[in-house]
């Protein structure tokens, strides 16, 4: 046979399935790469140094141990291991704090260790993701989840905290919508609720079409999206985020069509530089650093134990951390604020399901949408039911939040609580001797920068005295 009429040109059979093998081989390894398949629960750091998953010298690096809390417990569950904490008298009057979505349970230390001074009982966790509990992976981070977990850590305490009005819930940034919805769902059971810049009436569109997409879609692969938000956490560009501008119809968010309901929350600033994300990222940096014109002061590099006693505290960690990233938010020199901003990098180092938990609450936590349960709880406030909120509610927003704007919250909460001027102003409103809603110094991370004003708010309205601090005077 003529070599010469041999064809060279491949057939199209050849061509086809030589396409359809490069496709499944292409779909194979996105799927494994992209998509990956993962536990049903992630541990946690201090989970897998216990089983020796990870090496030991990792606790070295911790920033805020394990222990840092008095009355540290790992609660064992179907969604993996919670790390709580519960000390001060037993007998005292009991309070359940709640953090926010990109911190741990260390960021409440203030507060926490001035009620145990007051004689109280608290009790602390650390949210799924975050600090040492573990991550349900195969479950949506959503108020759900988050709910349950709450009910876990209060029935794993060796006393009753779920009796009528058996506790006082103090919940922070997320952790203060996740408070509404366990308030509105068992007000029988909260003697009293306090709500710290509490997210959930920041609406969905204010963060932007892009972060929507990105986050909540389910489009953006997860491998992806969790190397971007983790790469993005690192250096947050949080000046780039700012509330709402009103648009002179008093929506906030501008056009004929806008709903009636006041908008509030944040948005990327158009004229800033801008990365896709930054609403979520916003989140993260607002619970750890100052805005730019509460603190002008630079980081410190001076150790807590070169600090006098009086300022140390029971509750912080060993040592200084050093400086986040380049941001237009102020890193303090104050020792817990500085530690939780470096606590945040100690998570994305070692902890492999705090991104995962941070993704899944921007898709699905109530950070938005809160609307009817505000109006519930207005609802139930005004009830005439004895049993609801007897020590009333208190919503405190600070004047210098970028994130969960006090102007505009006003606005959306008095409206939703069906509330109008109080007494003291647009800062303060009293309805019924039974809600406190003020707005005290400082950013988003108030509770930890503007503790005391806080405090004194809440002491306050609970007609407690206040513990004295060292030099005789009241916290």
């Amino acid at each position: 046979m003529d070599s010469d009429n041999i064809s060279t040109t491949p057939s199209l059979p050849m061509i086809a399935a030589t396409a359809v093998a490069t496709t499944i081989a292409t779909l194979v390894v996105g799927k494994k790469y992209l998509y990956p398949r993962r536990d049903p629960v992630i541990l946690s750091p201090l989970t897998a140094v216990r089983l020796g998953k990870i090496p030991s010298a990792v606790a070295e690096d911790l920033e805020h141990g394990p222990d840092e809390f008095p009355g540290a417990r790992d609660v064992n569950t179907p969604y993996g291991s919670i790390r709580t904490y519960e000390f001060g008298p037993s007998s005292g009057k009991k309070i359940l704090f709640i953090h926010g979505i990109s911190t741990s349970a260390m960021t409440l230390t203030r507060l926490a260790n001035s009620f145990v001074a007051s004689n109280h009982r608290v009790l602390l966790f650390d949210l799924f993701g975050r600090g040492f509990s573990d991550t349900p992976s195969d479950l949506p981070h959503d108020s759900r989840l988050y709910l349950t977990q709450i009910l876990l850590a209060l029935a794993s305490s060796p006393l009753s905290w779920m009796g009528t009005n058996g506790l006082a819930v103090i919940g922070y940034s997320m952790g203060g919508a996740l408070a509404v919805s366990f308030a509105t769902t068992f007000p029988h059971l909260v003697e009293s609720l306090v709500l710290l810049a509490p997210a959930g009436l920041i609406r969905s569109e204010n963060f932007g079409l892009a972060s929507r997409l990105m986050f909540q879609s389910g489009y953006v692969p997860p491998r992806l999206l969790e190397a971007v938000t983790r790469k993005r956490l690192r250096k947050p560009l949080a000046g780039s985020v700012k509330k709402s501008n009103n648009n002179g119809n008093g929506s906030g968010t501008g056009g004929a069509n806008a709903p009636e309901v006041p908008s509030s929350g944040i948005k990327r600033n158009p004229t800033g530089p801008g990365h896709v994300g930054d609403e979520a990222i916003a989140f993260a940096e607002g619970e750890t650093l100052n805005p730019p014109s509460s603190s002008g002061a630079p980081p410190s590099s001076t150790k807590i134990s070169q600090l006098p006693a009086a300022q140390k505290g029971s509750s912080y960690p060993p040592s200084s951390p050093s400086p986040l990233p380049s941001s237009p938010y102020a890193l303090s020199s104050d020792p817990l604020e500085q530690a939780v901003a470096k606590y945040v990098h100690w998570m994305l180092d070692h902890h492999q399901g705090f991104v995962p938990a941070f993704v899944g609450c921007i898709a699905s936590a109530p950070l938005t949408g809160q609307q009817q349960l505000w109006a519930k709880l207005g609802d139930q406030i005004r009830s005439a039911r004895p049993d609801y909120f007897p020590a009333g509610v208190i919503v405190l927003l600070g004047r210098e939040d970028q994130i969960v704007d006090a102007e505009d919250y006003g606005e959306d909460g008095k409206l939703l609580l069906d509330i109008g001027p109080g007494r003291d102003g647009d800062e303060k409103v009293v309805v019924d001797e039974k809600l406190v809603w003020q707005v005290v110094g400082g950013g988003h991370n108030f509770p930890m920068t503007n503790a005391n004003e806080a405090l004194e708010v809440i002491y306050r309205k609970w007609g407690v005295e206040p513990p004295e601090r060292e030099d005789g005077t009241t916290r």
